[in-house]
Parts: structure tokens; C-alpha cells; sequence
């Protein structure tokens, strides 16, 4: 998988509204989950994870974009703090994640992501899990953070570690960035295929 760089800095060059939009405040984490709404992915860890963080000092949001078979219990777990926005626009996909810090993914299953190339390439902090591909991006934690489980308190402690390190998290998200633009734009996937 790869990502169209310039497709990316096209569509921000228009700001998106949602922190605006849902009363959010500017010094809030917001984390955003982005693709098909179903169970493999973690998503009602990702819910109970946040939801468990609000009943603490922490504040955080979660913005929850596409469809899928969890539609209905996401919308009965619709919060001041969980806001589905449904399917989006690719380019409001961006914009969206312009406006969040953290891309989270908790997978059970998953393929080399093209969710979490595009919120690197928005500069967001990932944390995911080990399954699947995304780990050729996110090697270390030098690049995000890996869990090896995807139960509510496992992500929760992941998030609380990364908001409460977050200087660390800015520096990891600069070094993502790098490796993407460096080793996964359309260009490169498809100079290294002719190679092969």
C-alpha cells in the first residue's frame, strides 16, 4: 500500500471545522478511528478506552468516521466525548485528521493500513497493534506505539502513556512522517516494483 502526498497536501490546504464544530477545546487530545465500523478492528475497546479516560482528569474525544456493522451500538454509545461523523470524503478524511493528535487502530486482524498512512501523513501519533502490516511503518516506538493486546484496558493505558509523554509522541510522529515520505508514496512503491 501506498499514499498520494500530493492528493493530501491538496486537500488541507482547506481547514476542517470539527474541533470547531463539536465545542472542542483547542488543548484537547482528539483521537480519530477511520474505516469500516466493525468488531475485528477494536473499536469497542476503543470506546470503553475513552469512555474509562473521561471519569479521570484526562479529557479526550474520539471522532469515529465510516460504516459498517457497529453502526448501531456506536450510535448508542454517542457521547459528548464519542462523535461518529460517518462516511466521509477522502479529502475530509484528511481534514479531519489534520485537526486530531492520535490515530488509533486496534485490530485484531488487519493489512497493511491505508488509514494509518494517511494519518501519518497528517501528522498524527499511531497507536495500533502487531497484527497485520502496519508495523512495517510503525516499527518501534520511536515511530508510534505497537500494543500486543487490544483489550479497553490495554488501549487505555496506551493513550494515557501517550498523552502524558506527548513530547515524545511529536518527535515519533516527525520520524513517521520521514519514513512514509521516504519509503511509501505512489512513486517509490512503483519505482521498487519495476526494480523487481
Amino acid at each position: 500500500n501506498a499514499i498520494n502526498m500530493e492528493e493530501v497536501a491538496e486537500s488541507l490546504k482547506i481547514d476542517g471545522d470539527y474541533r470547531e464544530k463539536y465545542k472542542i477545546p483547542s488543548d484537547a487530545t482528539v483521537i480519530t478511528f477511520t474505516g469500516r465500523l466493525l468488531k475485528e478492528k477494536g473499536l469497542l475497546s476503543l470506546m470503553s478506552a475513552v469512555e474509562e479516560i473521561n471519569k479521570t482528569n484526562h479529557k479526550v474525544y474520539l471522532f469515529i468516521a465510516g460504516k459498517g456493522d457497529l453502526d448501531e451500538e456506536v450510535q448508542k454509545r454517542k457521547s459528548e466525548y464519542i462523535i461518529p461523523v460517518g462516511q466521509l470524503a477522502h479529502e475530509e478524511v484528511f481534514r479531519l485528521l489534520k485537526e486530531s493528535n492520535i490515530y488509533c487502530l486496534p485490530s485484531v486482524s488487519e493489512a497493511f493500513c491505508g488509514g494509518v498512512l494517511e494519518a501519518v501523513a497528517c501528522k498524527c501519533y499511531i497507536i495500533t497493534t502487531e497484527k497485520g502490516g502496519t508495523k512495517e511503518l510503525i516499527s518501534g516506538k520511536e515511530l508510534g506505539t505497537i500494543i500486543k493486546q487490544n483489550d479497553a484496558d490495554t488501549v487505555r493505558c496506551a493513550i494515557e502513556e501517550a498523552i502524558e509523554h506527548w513530547d515524545e509522541c511529536e518527535k515519533a510522529i516527525e520520524r513517521a512522517y520521514k519514513k512514509l515520505s521516504e519509503n511509501y508514496t505512489w512513486d517509490i512503491i512503483v519505482r521498487e516494483m519495476r526494480k523487481l
